[in-house]
């Protein structure tokens, strides 16, 4: 995720590692993977259009919300072989939240402090981004990297001579 994408997002996102169930109208049941004040990660079976407006239906320390939303993104992101031995397709879709009222807000805020309370918070920054490396690891890398930019170029100079041409013409 690109930091242009991060900059854009209004409310962190927390993990909630598949702790609760949603639904999205009646296309879909699923887990849900994340969540903030925005939207919500679910994990499901049934690909989702991009764009599409909808509602989802998230039970969160026993109460039930309903709230409007779009289909902001929907990639397949694994299969899965199931008992009768066919494979399931594995969608993650990120739903963006409309025009919450001030209680459902409070009811997710009050849900989300509860999944974070008491242990360390997992709020999304950079999914995508491994952690830098220690500096004598970095060191390491980066002599690897020499290395192998080194043996790229030999390998080039080999490819080349001996693609040259035979017959005295350059």
């Amino acid at each position: 995720m690109g930091k242009e994408q991060r900059d854009k997002r209004e409310y962190p996102r927390v993990f909630v590692e598949g702790k609760s169930r949603g639904r999205v109208a009646a296309i879909c049941e699923g887990s849900l993977l994340n969540i903030s004040l925005g939207g919500v990660l679910i994990e499901h079976v049934h690909a989702l259009r991009p764009g599409t407006p909808s509602f989802v239906e998230l039970e969160l320390q026993g109460e039930r919300v309903r709230l409007r939303c779009r289909v902001a993104r929907s990639v397949a992101d694994r299969t899965e072989v199931q008992p009768d031995g066919e494979r399931e397709v594995i969608y993650h879709s990120g739903l963006e939240f409309l025009d919450v009222p001030e209680e459902m807000r409070q009811v997710i805020s009050d849900y989300i402090e509860s999944v974070t309370q008491g242990r360390p918070s997992r709020i999304e920054t950079e999914p995508d981004r491994e952690p830098d490396p220690d500096p004598d690891q970095k060191e390491s890398l980066l002599a690897d990297l020499d290395k192998l930019e080194h043996l790229v170029k030999e390998a080039s100079k080999k490819f080349k001579k001996d693609m040259a041409p035979t017959d005295g013409t350059v």
